[in-house]
């Protein structure tokens, strides 16, 4: 489960990579309401945004905070 405010306006998410830069990933929609959407399709262990980043793109790099 995801929080829906999460999802870019194409289904799409950030996750970020090994070398600490964003990319789009797609994941399978299976079910969504207003608050929250359940995805399929995402690997175990892959780091997805937490919070929206203001202008964020496909490369930009970013310091994880690991909370």
């Amino acid at each position: 489960r995801m929080e829906a405010g999460l999802f870019n306006p194409d289904g799409s998410v950030y996750a970020v990579a090994k070398d600490s830069t964003l990319n789009k990933v797609f994941p399978e929609i299976l079910h969504k309401n207003k608050k929250e959407i359940l995805v399929n399709g995402l690997e175990e262990g892959l780091v997805v945004l937490s919070e929206p980043v203001a202008n964020a793109f496909d490369g930009m790099r970013v310091i994880p905070n690991k909370k």
